[in-house]
């Protein structure tokens, strides 16, 4: 009788480890909050005019004006132009020019949080001509604002 009751306790301790192992993997896992993202667009249909990188006149309708917020660390850029082609850009933070680029941004560049930026697309095919041979038309400027790369 004595064996049959330890016998009993310890497939009841057995038991009830695997089912308490099972109940753990079962609980979910809290989720960690989303990243902040927002997307600005715009639209162009007067390129600025000049060569891109080298003599650029800032407005025209070439230029999209993004204000960011205090939770905005990175900016990511895409060119859709009408043409198909790929055409050469301008960012400016604050009215000083600190970049460029040709149809969009490859990896997203660190920015100041807070700052007002804006991008100009330029008519002409830009300094890297020609790995950037497009003539600006019409298109969107799109602009991704995150708090992670």
């Amino acid at each position: 009788m004595k064996r049959t009751l330890i016998l009993v306790l310890v497939f009841g301790l057995v038991f009830g480890a695997f089912a308490t192992a099972e109940a753990a993997k079962k609980k979910k896992k809290k989720r960690a909050p989303k990243p902040h993202v927002r997307v600005v667009e715009g639209t162009y249909d007067n390129p600025a005019p000049g060569i891109g990188g080298i003599v650029t006149l800032n407005g025209a309708g070439g230029t999209l004006d993004v204000p960011t917020g205090a939770n905005e660390y990175y900016m990511s850029i895409e060119i859709i132009d009408d043409s198909g082609q790929q055409t050469y850009f301008g960012i400016a933070e604050e009215n000083t020019i600190i970049a460029g680029g040709c149809g969009k941004t490859e990896t997203p560049m660190e920015i100041t949080p807070g700052a007002a930026y804006n991008i100009t697309v330029t008519m002409g095919p830009g300094a890297e001509a020609p790995t950037c041979p497009g003539f600006a038309t019409t298109g969107t400027i799109k602009v991704t604002l995150s708090q992670v790369p």
